[in-house]
């Protein structure tokens, strides 16, 4: 680890540091990563809540008749969706980016179910209609990854007095 020097304070802070400690200036060249934001670590745990609770919803309608996600396979939206809570939880308490690209792997493997699923029941009866689960994993899905894509900017610490 190299030192150099805050363009700013003057201050000598590690070449890995993403911003300055004493002023906040962003620092070119860091290598830390910064954390996820606040509104994308609740985007990301609605998408993954949106994501259960689609799959739980009807995916197939046909007049009083429904199939819901689970019904027709779609246990495996469900353990996505799961996944990526848990994985929301965990960006909370760490600056690594692999929760984060996790989640926006689960987004999309849930966004390409949906849409899969959506034109083959589409495809295969004229009367059948898509229900509404699949619109709700398919929006949820986009939500998270969306908030997989929002960071945190830097903090300045507090000077001590």
């Amino acid at each position: 680890m190299a030192l150099v020097t805050c363009p700013d304070c003057g201050r000598q802070v590690s070449d890995h540091a993403v911003a300055c400690p004493r002023c906040g200036r962003p620092l070119r060249g860091g290598t830390g990563v910064p954390r996820s934001s606040s509104a994308g670590i609740g985007m990301m745990l609605a998408g993954g809540i949106g994501v259960i609770v689609g799959s739980f919803m009807p995916w197939v309608r046909l007049g009083p008749i429904t199939v819901s996600g689970i019904d027709d396979g779609g246990g495996m939206t469900a353990v996505i969706g799961g996944f990526m809570v848990a994985l929301a939880v965990v960006a909370r308490t760490t600056e690594s980016l692999t929760p984060r690209v996790l989640v926006g792997i689960g987004s999309v493997a849930a966004i390409l179910i949906a849409v899969a699923d959506a034109n083959r029941i589409a495809d295969g009866f004229s009367r059948e209609m898509v229900g509404g689960g699949l619109a709700v994993i398919f929006l949820a899905g986009l939500v998270a990854l969306v908030g997989s894509f929002l960071k945190a900017k830097p903090r300045a610490k507090p000077e001590a007095i």
